[in-house]
């Protein structure tokens, strides 16, 4: 089965906002790993509204991405013209990523591919590692089946549940434990897996995550 839906950032308050044009820690120290490997060119899959994306862009490397929600690819797109740049983000399903083959040195899905049935993020990956160069670096973030988001009495599909409620309303999440991750990123050589426990909401919600370093081989 595959649906796709991308958030409506017009449900999305100020406060909310300002927390997702923050660059993430995890990407911050990513960045350290890609200027030690050399790494220049960098495609942020799902980028939003350019947390990232920008962040890099400030720490001068040379960056493009794709993001499902028509509104935030407009909005990038406007402030990249503001600030100078060309409009480097295209609207576009994370699994039809129209990028040539081997043309990034690295990729960053943060909090991106889980938002699908199992079917279509493994064509999401299929196209990260299509357009990796050969010992590119993959920055990823994965569901965690320890998260208490997670019911399999919910399950739509094995390890899918959709959320009823909030923004992400009619979005599936695909959850996973570790040993899916080794499967899924078999083609490459993991450096690091995180798993993460974060409360938010004032500490009236939590969730888990996976943060994966990995390496194309």
């Amino acid at each position: 089965m595959s649906i796709l839906k991308a958030w409506d950032w017009s449900k999305i308050d100020q406060k909310e906002r300002e927390y997702w044009s923050v660059p993430s820690k995890d990407v911050f120290q990513f960045m350290f790993h890609l200027k030690d490997r050399g790494h220049h060119k960098i495609y942020d899959l799902g980028c939003g509204i350019g947390r990232n994306l920008f962040f890099l862009l400030d720490m001068g490397f040379d960056v493009y991405g794709s993001e499902y929600s028509i509104d935030a690819v407009k909005e990038v797109n406007e402030k990249l013209i503001k600030l100078g740049y060309s409009q480097r983000v295209k609207h576009e399903s994370m699994t039809e990523i129209s990028e040539d083959d081997k043309s990034y040195d690295a990729v960053i899905a943060y909090n991106v591919v889980y938002h699908a049935y199992f079917s279509d993020m493994v064509k999401a990956l299929d196209n990260i590692y299509r357009i990796l160069k050969p010992n590119g670096s993959l920055l990823i973030t994965f569901q965690s089946k320890r998260s208490p988001v997670y019911n399999a009495k919910y399950e739509v599909g094995t390890g899918t549940v959709i959320k009823k409620e909030g923004h992400e309303t009619g979005i599936p999440h695909h959850f996973v434990d570790r040993e899916e991750i080794i499967f899924l990123l078999k083609n490459y050589s993991i450096l690091e897996i995180s798993h993460i426990e974060h409360e938010y909401n004032y500490i009236k919600d939590k969730g888990c995550h996976f943060v994966v370093t990995a390496i194309k081989t």
